[in-house]
């Protein structure tokens, strides 16, 4: 989205607002929720703060219900550090970890999938091999006659 910047405070506002602009479609679309985000993200890096990115990323995936486990995970360990003392790294961290969770489900999703459509082809392969090969003609093989 582009913006008329007539007071540089604004940067942060516009940038946080198209932030919460990217919404959850669901857990089979997260590669493209991820896309969105990176892309938004990637355009404001140097005008919202990590700690913005952190609790709206957050915000977002607490809705995945493939991902509660994970997230429950994240809140339990980084309880009690979201605090005004909290250092930059420590946000980042925070971040990462959020970030590395999306990038870990979709990695599994798709090798999900890529395993699916392999079993497919592979049953669809043996149908197929089994349409093919006509049964033998009785009493052609092994049947002890020779021929002389």
């Amino acid at each position: 989205m582009l913006h008329l910047q007539t007071n540089p405070e604004t940067q942060e506002v516009y940038g946080t607002r198209d932030l919460m602009a990217v919404t959850w479609q669901g857990d089979k679309s997260m590669a493209t929720f991820r896309h969105m985000w990176n892309t938004k993200v990637t355009h404001y890096q140097n005008t919202v703060t990590t700690k913005v990115k952190t609790a709206l990323l957050l915000q977002q995936m607490k809705v995945s219900k493939d991902l509660a486990h994970q997230i429950a995970m994240h809140e339990a360990k980084f309880r009690g550090h979201a605090s005004k003392d909290e250092s930059h790294s420590e946000i980042q961290e925070r971040y990462d970890d959020l970030v590395g969770i999306l990038n870990d489900a979709i990695k599994v999703e798709l090798r999900e999938k890529s395993r699916r459509t392999e079993l497919k082809a592979n049953a669809n392969s043996q149908k197929n091999d089994d349409r093919e090969t006509p049964p033998a003609a009785p009493g052609t093989k092994g049947d002890g006659k020779r021929k002389g």
